[in-house]
């Protein structure tokens, strides 16, 4: 902007006071002062316009490392099962022998009569109860995983808020805005993947429930039943 007002200033002096020789044609002063005040202006509205154009910065020229670790956390999958998963990876003798690191006492896989005649239990049956015992083993194991993830998580939240104060440009600033949203977006994500093993081992430990009402339900019919023809037997 210097440079133009003094090769302007120079112009008007040359025009003021030319060489002897040099033929000097007639200037309005006062318009070219008009002119000078109008390039003088519009240095200043291009000025603001570059400075504007910084503040606003290129967005397709900034890339936060921020993002990039972002990226790779969405990239992981976690350890969850779904309840059918469960339910085939449980086994009937791990059933029967489950116990709780010795606070249960096992069965045993014989069966003994009141005879004293042992017989080998059947080990589907108890299939059931060791779906529980898969379910809370993957709930730990999902558990461990998210814990880790979560801090990772929290960690890459506060690089984006170092980030963010560090902003020089609005374009920097959206971008970085962007990323925390999606950085709370993953934490919710990941305490959901928590809820959803929770509610598969809930939903295994009622379905054993409601399989032991229907199971009683049945003995006591057959039990009436029994009744109902012995009475016809004796009657």
């Amino acid at each position: 902007m210097k440079t133009t007002i003094t090769i302007l200033v120079a112009a008007l002096c040359w025009i003021l006071a030319p060489p002897a020789r040099a033929a000097v044609p007639v200037i309005d002063l006062p318009v070219l002062a008009q002119v000078l005040q109008q390039v003088y202006l519009n240095t200043q509205q291009l000025e603001g316009l570059k400075e504007e154009l910084r503040r606003l910065g290129d967005p397709a020229g900034i890339s936060p490392s921020v993002a990039r670790d972002l990226i790779q956390a969405l990239a992981r999958t976690g350890n969850g099962k779904t309840l059918d998963e469960l339910q085939i990876l449980a086994n009937g003798i791990a059933g029967v022998h489950f116990d709780g690191n010795g606070l249960y006492r096992i069965p045993g896989e014989l069966l003994r009569r009141a005879d004293g005649q042992e017989i080998p239990r059947t080990f589907d049956e108890y299939r059931k109860f060791d779906a529980i015992v898969v379910g809370r083993t993957v709930y730990e194991s999902v558990m461990a995983d998210t814990e880790e993830r979560r801090q990772a998580v929290r960690q890459q939240i506060r690089s984006a808020l170092n980030a963010l104060l560090r902003a020089s440009t609005m374009a920097e600033v959206a971008k970085l805005q962007a990323v925390l949203q999606a950085h709370s977006a993953e934490l919710a994500a990941i305490d959901r993947e928590r809820d959803a093993a929770m509610a598969r081992l809930s939903a295994q430990h009622i379905q054993n429930q409601t399989d032991a009402d229907r199971q009683a339900m049945a003995r006591a019919e057959e039990r009436r039943e029994a009744f109902r023809q012995a009475n016809e037997k004796f009657g």
